[in-house]
């Protein structure tokens, strides 16, 4: 019929296959067992390391109790073995380490974010050399933004946390601050020297000097 002479399946026996089936499956639980090894030798291995780790520390405690009664004067017996009661201190200790070491790796990765957020690169005219700068303000200094709220003074670039101009142009010179503006400052004292000498610097390291 119709149907008959286009069915795919048609002459198809399970039973053919059925050694490709037994090869898959033996395939299959070699990796399995493959796979169960591996975590068994990775769970040993941890666990020797955390053995090694403990006796490393617990030699450390002794060696810092040694000469912490030397420092006492007293004299230490290194013959004597550690009691159930060294071995209590020996595990507040361990404890105590931690929870200090612990804290470090936390007061480092604070001053870590903050030099991140502080520091900030500037490019030159050489690709290849970089060099980075901290665009700090103290806290007590009023920020460059509010020294005048005039939507028409000087504007602030909030990316480079630059004011290029005057914020109290307006004011004569006795009224006005310390600051009147980067390129006041850019301008003035021995800024212009030190430009000169950092370009000359650039140029000669980009001629191989």
């Amino acid at each position: 019929d119709y149907d008959g002479k286009r069915d795919r399946w048609n002459g198809f026996q399970p039973e053919d296959y059925k050694h490709i089936q037994d090869e898959w499956e033996r395939v299959e639980n070699e990796r399995r067992n493959q796979k169960a090894a591996e975590m068994e030798e990775r769970a040993k291995l941890k666990q020797r390391l955390k053995e090694q780790k403990k006796v490393l520390k617990k030699k450390r405690k002794q060696r810092r109790r040694q000469l912490r009664r030397q420092a006492e004067g007293r004299e230490t017996d290194s013959d004597t073995g550690t009691g159930d009661s060294d071995t209590g201190d020996s595990d507040t200790d361990s404890d105590t380490d931690s929870d200090s070491d612990a804290s470090d790796d936390e007061d480092l990765g604070e001053k870590m974010k903050d030099f991140d957020k502080t520091t900030a690169a500037v490019a030159t005219k050489d690709d290849k050399l970089r060099t980075t700068t901290r665009n700090l303000r103290i806290r007590e200094d009023t920020a460059k933004y509010l020294l005048n709220l005039d939507v028409n003074s000087a504007f602030y670039d909030p990316k480079s946390r630059s004011m290029r101009d005057d914020p109290l142009a307006h004011l004569k010179d006795e009224e006005k601050g310390a600051y009147r503006g980067d390129n006041f400052v850019r301008h003035a004292g021995d800024a212009k020297a030190l430009t000169e000498l950092t370009v000359f610097a650039w140029d000669a390291y980009k001629h191989g000097e």
